[in-house]
């Protein structure tokens, strides 16, 4: 129970990484660097992290990093994606606003899709049973 607890500590403290963007401070507007997403930020200072770690993930198809879909960007990088979980619009993008998912494979990589636009709004037990961690990153509006 205390290691569920604090992999789940550990998967919010990603999340607020994963969600917050950071810059440098320049004296000019035209010489400051661009703003990063969460999710370059994770790969920049923070994948080691995900090492040896089961990951689930939780994203729809804002979920990018230099146009490429963040789950792809994992994979390459060696981390053990072993779950998707999607939620509105589905991980790349195959359902239209309000249209409910079905889970299934992800065509791409082979991977499970847990639907969580459906009758399914969150992850039950056996969805989480392979999953030491959950990754977070659905951009809004």
């Amino acid at each position: 129970m205390y290691r569920l607890l604090r992999d789940c500590l550990w998967g919010l403290l990603l999340l607020s990484v994963l969600t917050g963007c950071t810059h440098r401070k320049s004296d000019s507007l035209a010489g400051s660097e661009p703003v990063k997403v969460g999710a370059k930020v994770l790969l920049d200072n923070y994948l080691d992290r995900l090492q040896g770690r089961r990951v689930g993930l939780v994203m729809n198809p804002t979920a990018r990093v230099d146009d490429v879909h963040m789950v792809d960007t994992l994979l390459s990088r060696g981390i053990d994606v072993v779950a998707l979980f999607a939620p509105e619009h589905g991980i790349r993008g195959d359902f239209g606003a309000g249209e409910t998912i079905e889970g299934g494979i992800d065509r791409a990589t082979g991977l499970p899709v847990y639907s969580l636009y459906g009758k399914v709004r969150k992850p039950n037990a056996g969805m989480l049973e392979q999953v030491d961690l959950i990754l977070f990153d659905v951009q809004d509006v």
